[in-house]
């Protein structure tokens, strides 16, 4: 069970197998016995003794499996119910999704919201050497959208480009309590903009799941970066989600659940940068 779980956690699809060894006499109705606990698993039973028939089997199941996931039909996934229930919040180490996420969501997204909140809170423009240019009322920041880059190996690049198009310039948010908030400000739509800069970590712990392409550019590779980012986008919705500290601030709770967005940053090949909204966001943002 202990190998049925670390497969399940990274989540890749897996073919449980048996060995069925014919030649255990009168052991083989204690080898042929499945436990309990894993009897609701599909599993194929193998004779490894008889190697060619166990390698036809293999491939048959394999080649089915593949035509699964190929058209998986109505219900748009293949049948694999554990990697379904824990595609959020991964177990292992080799995935640092959840941890990423938490700490973006302590260290920008609620500490944003509480410096936003606070009774004393100044926010100021800056110049492109973090010059202060003038002071900024609170009240014009309504919500903060968060940007998440769909091409984490052009990331840096084309979230300036955005910042650009976008007009966003770059802001402080001070208090009495704690350090400053650094963000940018978008004034057109009297929000605040913010791209994660610590997603970089994914394209690591992707490097040791597909060791054979540095790149990055296999077609595995960029499913399991697409998956990570998928997680650490629906880690963050569930950590808003689970908001519920009775010490915190009702505004701070109210600013997280009604007045955060998340978008995907997506590139094509010409480098247009195309913000989409995601369809399974937390917040609907209020205001204008």
């Amino acid at each position: 069970m202990y190998e049925l779980g670390i497969r399940h956690s990274i989540g890749l699809p897996t073919i449980m197998v048996r060995h069925k060894n014919s030649k255990l006499g009168w052991f083989r109705k204690q080898t042929e016995h499945v436990p309990f606990d894993v009897t609701h698993y599909r599993h194929l039973v193998l004779d490894l003794d008889d190697s060619a028939a166990a390698r036809e089997a293999i491939e048959e199941t394999v080649h089915s499996a593949l035509a699964e996931m190929r058209n998986p039909g109505p219900q748009g996934k293949f049948d694999n119910p554990v990697t379904e229930y824990y595609k959020g919040w991964p177990m292992i180490e080799g995935s640092p999704t959840a941890g990423l996420a938490l700490g973006y969501y302590t260290n920008m997204v609620k500490r944003t919201a509480k410096a936003l909140s606070s009774t004393d809170a100044k926010a100021f423009l800056r110049d492109e050497n973090k010059r202060p240019v003038r002071e900024l009322a609170i009240d014009q920041i309504e919500r903060l959208n968060v940007y998440i880059p769909r091409d984490l190996q052009a990331s840096t690049n084309y979230a300036d480009t955005f910042r650009k198009k976008s007009n966003a310039q770059n802001l402080e948010i001070t208090t009495t309590k704690g350090r400053p908030v650094e963000t940018y400000f978008v004034e057109e739509d009297h929000a605040l903009l913010d791209i994660p800069t610590t997603l970089g970590a994914i394209n690591k712990a992707v490097r040791r799941r597909v060791p054979d392409d540095p790149g990055l550019a296999s077609e595995i590779a960029r499913f399991v970066t697409s998956r990570e980012l998928d997680r650490f986008d629906s880690a963050l919705k569930r950590l808003i989600e689970d908001e519920n500290d009775p010490n915190e601030d009702d505004d701070v709770i109210a600013f997280l659940k009604n007045r955060v967005a998340f978008y995907d940053l997506w590139t094509d090949s010409s480098g247009r940068v195309t913000p989409k909204l995601t369809l399974e966001r937390v917040s609907k943002p209020q205001g204008r």
